[in-house]
């Protein structure tokens, strides 16, 4: 199942706000006017970045060696370091000719952060055009913009383990769950 950028970003964002929703509420029953809300949920946004950039930055170790592979931006390098911490198969700067991609996590999901670069006509024409390849070599493709990742990095991460984890649950060998229930006596 392929989703469009526009598709992802707009799940990572209702991530987001889901987490942010019951605090809003809470605003604005004690009486908070929405510029109130509004800068609460600015200052939220804020709070994470700042726990995710602390929390990633935690590990010298690994986060020389993710310096090491020359990212574009530390926001890339840092959400790199947390998919690295849930286990994930990640191959990062991977090339796949004639592209590199940012990242090539269990062998088939391509995660492309997305810079401001790539909001041009002509770089959306040319990222269509990669990404078709990409696909049709059976690669499944996840743009987000690097700014949702650095705002809305626990939903970035959220939404690409409930990616992998319906691939892996769609690549159980044939008849692995007829065969799992008949040992269970269903």
């Amino acid at each position: 199942m392929e989703t469009s950028t526009r598709t992802t970003t707009a799940k990572i964002r209702r991530r987001f706000l889901a987490e942010f929703l019951p605090f809003g509420e809470q605003l604005r029953n004690e009486g908070c006017d929405d510029d109130a809300i509004l800068a609460a949920f600015r200052h939220y946004c804020e709070a994470k970045r700042r726990r995710f950039l602390a929390r990633s930055s935690e590990s010298s170790h690994i986060a020389d060696c993710l310096a090491g592979l020359k990212h574009e931006s530390t926001i890339e390098s840092r959400l790199f370091y947390v998919l690295d911490t849930l286990g994930l198969k990640l191959r990062f700067q991977y090339e796949i000719a004639p592209y590199k991609v940012d990242c090539l996590i269990e062998d088939f999901l391509v995660l492309e952060i997305d810079r401001t670069q790539h909001d041009t006509i002509e770089a959306r024409r040319c990222n269509s055009k990669r990404d078709r390849y990409l696909r049709s070599l059976g690669y499944q493709v996840f743009r987000a913009p690097v700014r949702l990742v650095e705002l809305c990095t626990d939903a970035t991460v959220a939404e690409i383990q409930e990616i992998v984890l319906e691939r892996k649950s769609r690549s159980l060998p044939r008849g692995g769950r007829k065969r799992a229930a008949s040992r269970n006596g269903t």
